[in-house]
Formats: structure tokens, sequence, C-alpha cells
């Protein structure tokens, strides 16, 4: 069985070897010492980070740092370490905020060389499959859509859709 690692504690072990009362005291506090007389939490008025001027939240953090210091364990932890460098997300594209939305790096590339945004029937391709590499010559645009039904005057039409659809892009020259 584990036991607190506080000194003269002897309690039984609870979570990050501390028992429960410490547990609660690191957590709430940020260390296991005695509460101040009153058992008020401690008041800080500014974040502990350096150069955080955002008001105190929780452990003498701002709330941004004690997010980051609960997931992480860390309040200076940083995902990719440089600003305006996106992120990497969990299937491994790298990715960037735009209007309050998570956009993926290919498919802003894409959106630059069409020179628009995507259709919803359209998606971006990656001819050698590494998801982090959006150079303009490593990137394909796909279409999804295709019309319901196999009527031929339907595929006719839908085929002169895209003509038109992709006329002066790259992928459409003008000999075709």
């Amino acid at each position: 069985m584990k036991i607190c690692t506080v000194e003269n504690c002897g309690r039984k072990h609870k979570g990050r070897g501390y028992c429960q009362l410490h547990y609660s005291r690191f957590r709430r506090h940020g260390d296991t010492n005695e509460l101040p007389r009153g058992g008020s939490e401690p008041q800080y008025e500014h974040c502990f980070v350096v150069n955080c001027d955002r008001p105190h939240s929780a452990l003498g953090y701002c709330a941004k740092h004690w997010k980051r210091f609960h997931k992480y364990g860390d309040p200076n932890f940083v995902m990719n370490g440089e600003r305006g460098k996106g992120s990497i997300n969990s299937r491994g594209y790298r990715v960037f905020w735009r209007d309050g939305k998570v956009i993926k790096e290919h498919t802003i590339v894409m959106e630059k060389i069409l020179g628009r945004s995507l259709l919803p029937t359209e998606n971006v391709h990656h001819i050698n499959g590494e998801r982090l590499d959006n150079r303009p010559e490593n990137l394909e645009l796909w279409v999804t859509g295709q019309p319901t039904g196999q009527r031929i005057d339907d595929i006719i039409r839908w085929a002169k859709e895209l003509l038109e659809r992709y006329k002066g892009t790259p992928y459409l020259s003008d000999d075709r």
C-alpha cells in the first residue's frame, strides 16, 4: 500500500503521491501546506507567470495558465513554440484558427491557388501522402460530389458544370 509523501502524514495514497487531504490542498492551492488561519484561500492579484498581467483565477494562475498547468503540468507549456506556426491535430494535419474555426493548412494553400474558398463538394489530397507536406505541387483538388442517379443526361450535365466551374484554374487548361 502506498502512503502520502508529505512528511509525517502516513495516510493512504490518493493521487500524485498525496493522501486525500494533501491532494485536495495541492489541487486547490498549489502546495500541501496548511491553510492560513481562518481557512480562506490565499488571495493573489495577478497570475504568477512572469510578464502575465491577467487576474488570478486558480492556484495563483490566470485561467489560461491554470488550464495549461492542469492539462500538461506546466503553466508555460506551448504546443508548437512559435506563434503563427499552427499546431498539429490528432490526425497529423497542421491546423490554424481562422474566423473562430479550425482550418487545415492544405485547405488554405488550395484556396490561395484557386483564389476562392473550397466548395462543399471539394477536398484536398496530398499526392505523396505526407500530411505535413503542404507545398502546392504536392496538393491535388478532388471533387467528391456526383449527381444522383445514373441517367446519361444527368452525367453529361454534371460534367459540363465541372468544366465551367474549373475553367481558368490550373486544373483545367483552355485547350480541353
